[in-house]
C-alpha cells in the first residue's frame, strides 16, 4: 500500500520491480486519484502484479484499510506536522501484525524529527531512521539538503495469551487461604515496625528531657549563702551515658533526699512550684521545680 501516492510513480515502480503479490495506490485528493488511474493505464504493460487505485483520506476513519497489507510505503508524506498522527494511525491500521512501513522524506525544517518522535511515543514496536540505505542515493544527493531519509516502522506481532484452566474448589480455597495468611503476616510485620518506631521515638524524647534537665542543672546560677546543700552534691551526668542509667541516678537521688532543687525557700519568698505534666517527668518522679532556685529570665535567654 502506498499512502499519498500523488501521480503514483513509487507504487507503479514497486509493482514493476518487486515481488509484491498486489499493490494499492491511494491518495486523499480525488484529482490525484484520477491522474494515478491515467498513469496506471499508460504503464499497464510494465507492472508484474495487479494494481488498484483507492481514495483514502487519513483523517477519515471509514476509509482506512484494516490489516490488509504487509508493507506500507510513502514518499515525501511527512512534511506536514498536523497530519503526523493521522498518517501513523492509518499506516498502523493498514498493516498486518508484524508488517512494516517504509517512509522516505527529507528533514525539511525539522518535520522529519518531529514525525519520528511521534512514532516513538506511539504503538509501534520499533522505529529506525537511516540515511545510508542506498549507495546510489548517497552518491546522487551527496552534499544536498534534500537527501531523503528512510524511516522504518515495525508493527508488533500479536501475542496470543494462553488461557489458564480455572482452578477447582480445593485449589481455589488453598489460594485464598495462602493470600489471607500472607496479608495477615504483612499486617503483623507493619504493626511491629510501627511499635518499634514508637519505642525509638519515646526513648529519644526521654533522653532529650533528661539531657535538658542535666544541662539546666550544670548551667544554673550560683547558690546563695543560705544553701543547705553544697552545689557539688549532685554528680553531673555525662552525655554519653544511656537513658536508663540517668533514670536510675535520678531515682536514687530522690530516695536519698537529693532533689533537683536543693535550696530551701527563702524567708521572704514563699516556695512556688510548677507542675511537670509530661509523662516522662512522672516516670522520673519529678513533680515540681522551685521557682526561687532558677532565674527563669536567664534560662529562657539561654
Amino acid at each position: 500500500l502506498e499512502l499519498g501516492c500523488g501521480l503514483g510513480f513509487c507504487g507503479i515502480v514497486a509493482a514493476a520491480a518487486t515481488e509484491a503479490s498486489s499493490v494499492c495506490l491511494s491518495d486523499g485528493d480525488p484529482m490525484m486519484v484520477a491522474a494515478t488511474k491515467c498513469n496506471l493505464k499508460v504503464n499497464n504493460g510494465h507492472t508484474r502484479c495487479p494494481v488498484d487505485v483507492a481514495h483514502i483520506h487519513w483523517e477519515n476513519c471509514d476509509q482506512r484499510p484494516a490489516g490488509q497489507f504487509d508493507v506500507v510505503i510513502g514518499a515525501d508524506v511527512m512534511y506536514w506536522d498536523a497530519s503526523h498522527e493521522a498518517l501513523l494511525l492509518t499506516a498502523f491500521q493498514a498493516l498486518v501484525p508484524g508488517g512494516q512501513a517504509l517512509l522516505f522524506g527529507p528533514k525539511r525544517c525539522g518535520s522529519l524529527d518531529r514525525f519520528v518522535l511521534a512514532a516513538q511515543t506511539g504503538k509501534w514496536g520499533k522505529v529506525e531512521v537511516s540515511s545510508s540505505y542506498s549507495p546510489t542515493v548517497n552518491t546522487l544527493f551527496k552534499g544536498m539538503q534534500c537527501l531523503p531519509f528512510l524511516v522504518r516502522l515495525w508493527k508488533p506481532a500479536k501475542q496470543r495469551m494462553a488461557r489458564s484452566a480455572p482452578p477447582d474448589g480445593a485449589k481455589a480455597r488453598a489460594l485464598r487461604e495462602q493470600r489471607a495468611q500472607s496479608l495477615k503476616e504483612d499486617e503483623e510485620k507493619a504493626k511491629l515496625d510501627q511499635q518499634q518506631v514508637h519505642k525509638q521515638r519515646r526513648d529519644q524524647l526521654a533522653t532529650r528531657h533528661v539531657s535538658r534537665m542535666m544541662r539546666h542543672r550544670s548551667h544554673d546560677v550560683l547558690p546563695s549563702r543560705e544553701a543547705s546543700v553544697p552545689r557539688g552534691l549532685l554528680p553531673a551526668l555525662s552525655p554519653s551515658r544511656s537513658c536508663s542509667g540517668e533514670l536510675e541516678t535520678l531515682k536514687a537521688d530522690r530516695r536519698e533526699g537529693r532533689t533537683l532543687c536543693p535550696l530551701p525557700p527563702g524567708p521572704s519568698r514563699p516556695r512556688r512550684t510548677r507542675r511537670m505534666d509530661s509523662p516522662f517527668m512522672g516516670e522520673l518522679g519529678v513533680v515540681g521545680v522551685a521557682a526561687d532556685r532558677y532565674d527563669m529570665g536567664s534560662l529562657s535567654q539561654r
